[in-house]
């Protein structure tokens, strides 16, 4: 499970697959926005779903993850299928928003860049303003 944007590409081999290739593991996507495509909005219970189309093709799954929030984004990427990969979103769900490996990656890259640009972001901002 990759926290990345559902980015179908002309042969459909966003960044979820292309990191299953080169491991040669199952891998899909999950994101909090999607990149493109319509969508019909998922009815606001836990567990509904609707899907991503992009050209008129079937690329991922919006799921409803619990009431009143967002839905997120759900694409297969490599060696699983779009219903396998909402299954295990589905399965993965403990209450919050998004499921448990994908927030729990994104409180640790949240608190390695608060702690990079505390240390850093003076250098960071004046750099910028050298520009």
């Amino acid at each position: 499970m990759l926290m990345a944007m559902v980015m179908p590409t002309q042969k459909n081999v966003g960044l979820a697959c292309h990191l299953g290739l080169w491991l040669n593991l199952p891998t899909f996507g999950i994101a909090k926005k999607k990149l493109v495509g319509e969508y019909k909005e998922p009815l606001d219970e836990k567990g509904k779903y609707s899907y991503l189309k992009y050209r008129d093709e079937v690329v991922g799954v919006v799921l409803r993850t619990r009431k009143v929030t967002k839905p997120v984004f759900i694409s297969s990427g490599h060696l699983i299928d779009l219903n396998s990969a909402l299954n295990i979103s589905e399965k993965l769900l403990d209450g919050y928003s998004i499921p448990y490996p994908t927030r729990i990656a994104d409180r640790i890259v949240a608190h390695y860049k608060k702690e990079q640009i505390g240390n850093h972001g003076g250098e960071i901002q004046k750099s910028a303003k050298k520009d």
